[in-house]
């Protein structure tokens, strides 16, 4: 499992939502991933990728998007793009719905 948090330095929405990615992330047991939409950084997911290539993969077109990938290693695997920030316990309630808990 996998939440990936697009955000950036200068979005205020951003800093609200983080907070709640990280505690639902501790809930399911993870490490969630921080990609700042501004950084052109190389990230190990199903190969090399940089922010560019994930924004793409994902059609992210802004900051303050949240994926949660239900098999990482899985790229066509079970996902939800949250396209809005929401409080840990929605988070979670649609995370469990799609895993199965």
């Amino acid at each position: 499992m996998k939440l990936i948090l697009f955000k950036s330095k200068t979005c205020g929405i951003c800093k609200l939502f983080e907070p709640q990615v990280r505690k639902a992330a501790e809930t399911l047991g993870i490490e969630p991933t921080f990609v700042d939409v501004g950084e052109d950084e190389c990230f190990q997911l199903w190969k090399e990728l940089t922010t560019k290539d994930l924004l793409e993969r994902f059609d992210i077109r802004s900051a303050g998007k949240l994926i949660f990938l239900a098999d990482e290693l899985n790229e066509n695997g079970p996902m939800i793009l949250f396209e809005r920030p929401q409080k840990s316990e929605d988070l979670l309630k649609s995370i469990n719905g799609l895993i199965g808990k």
